[in-house]
């Protein structure tokens, strides 16, 4: 399966359900696997930072919590420490 792991617009990743966003998630894991790159690390956070705030983590905060240390370990990955992804779209909720 060939994933394209350019970041997506942001109106398709606020329509996409979380499902979907772990599913892409596994996909890009596993072809880091294979084919590792800074870009499909980052890609990787991207999705994971997305993931961690979508509406269906607004109660979990344990799976929350989860996602962004697993996201700390992408940035690590792709070489790059500061913040990427959707943060400035959406803000952090605690």
């Amino acid at each position: 399966m060939n994933i394209d792991f350019a970041l997506p617009p942001l109106r398709e990743i606020e329509g996409t359900t979380s499902q979907a966003l772990k599913e892409r998630v596994g996909h890009m894991i596993r072809r880091y696997v294979r084919e590792s790159s800074r870009d499909l690390a980052t890609a990787v956070v991207r999705d994971l930072e997305a993931l961690c705030q979508h509406p269906d983590y607004g109660r979990d905060s344990q799976e929350r919590c989860a996602y962004r240390r697993l996201a700390k370990h992408w940035r690590w990955l792709s070489g790059n420490p500061s913040e990427v992804g959707y943060q400035e779209h959406f803000p952090a909720t605690l």
